[in-house]
């Protein structure tokens, strides 16, 4: 029998999943119920994971560039915290 791994795209990668036999059976149900092939909803599920972890990154530097923005107070300043404007004294 000819391995047809010759005609096989380039790009493609071979990739072993380990389940334990209730989970396969699980996901093989699901996968028949929703008409999809076992790689086409692993590539689904692989893509969406990605981008939840890329968003959740981006998500963080964008509050990391923003958190550390504290007003600093300069003696001498005018400040108001809550009543008429008073001065710093050094």
């Amino acid at each position: 029998m000819k391995s047809n791994s010759s005609k096989r795209d380039p790009r493609v990668i071979v990739v072993r999943v380990l389940m334990n036999a209730d989970e396969f059976v699980r996901f093989s149900k699901q996968c028949q119920d929703d008409e999809v092939s076992h790689s086409g909803a692993l590539r689904m599920l692989v893509k969406q994971w990605v981008h939840l972890k890329d968003s959740a990154k981006s998500r963080a530097q964008e509050w990391a560039q923003h958190s550390h923005v504290l007003p600093r107070l300069s003696f001498g300043s005018r400040v108001n915290f809550g009543t008429a404007p008073a001065r710093l004294r050094p």
